[in-house]
């Protein structure tokens, strides 16, 4: 009976002892020996930029039709970009933009003939990290029910349009071209490649490098904040 107990007795402590063992062994937690990567140093952010310069084209089309009919003096109106813009490759304007413009001048039809007048500014690209002031110089002439187009510039950047008879109009998608009224930084972001384990094997890690001025990272478009300052103004043409 007492042989029974003592052999008993010898394979509880054989058994707590493995327990013991295997809850302190370091390949039981380490993420290495389970196949999971370890907390190695943060990727570094590195920055670069490349400028979006003045006179730089950017074309809007207008979304609905407006008339010295109907239009107000002050009058804030909506237009959106036609096509992206690229700087060395690089997308820094997207298409569907939205730009805006202001009503300057209206003058009705005449009661002898003498035509109406429509005359606006685009101020701004309403871009998502903020505005970026426009300007522009636009010289276009076209027909208006038989009689003709005539425009005049009233002070800089400012176009007035006339019709003999007839309502200045804009129709909706009439497509311009306007220009970028200040020199502005775009942003551009690259993550260099985190640190390998050159300590464990030895081997100097590849240096990266900064990305260049002008070279685009990835496909999304370039987020631009605009300086301020006083929105650019822009002539707008009528068919």
């Amino acid at each position: 009976m007492r042989a029974h107990l003592v052999k008993a007795a010898l394979l509880l402590g054989v058994g707590f002892c493995a327990g013991a063992a295997g809850a302190q062994d370091p390949a039981a937690t380490d993420p290495a020996a389970l196949g999971l990567s370890g907390g190695g140093p943060s990727p570094e952010v590195r920055y670069s930029s490349q400028v979006v310069p003045v006179g730089t084209p950017v074309r809007l089309m207008f979304l609905s039709e407006m008339t010295s009919r109907k239009a107000i003096t002050g009058q804030r109106f909506k237009m959106r970009v036609d096509e992206p813009v690229y700087i060395n490759g690089s997308p820094v304007i997207p298409v569907g933009a939205s730009a805006w413009g202001e009503i300057t001048t209206v003058d009705t039809n005449g009661s002898v003939g003498r035509g109406g007048r429509l005359a606006m500014r685009i101020l701004y690209l309403d871009l998502a990290q903020g505005r970026l002031p426009l300007k522009g110089e636009l010289n276009r002439k076209g027909g208006g029910n038989g009689a003709g187009v005539a425009m005049a510039v009233v002070g800089f950047g400012l176009l007035g349009l006339l019709t003999a008879g007839d309502s200045a109009r804009f129709k909706g998608g009439d497509i311009i071209t306007v220009y970028v009224d200040n020199a502005i930084a775009a942003p551009v972001s690259a993550i260099a490649a985190a640190p390998t384990d050159a300590a464990s094997t030895g081997e100097q890690p590849a240096s990266v490098e900064a990305p260049k001025a002008g070279v685009p990272v990835g496909g999304e478009p370039v987020a631009i904040k605009a300086p301020g300052g006083e929105a650019g103004k822009a002539e707008v043409p009528v068919s």
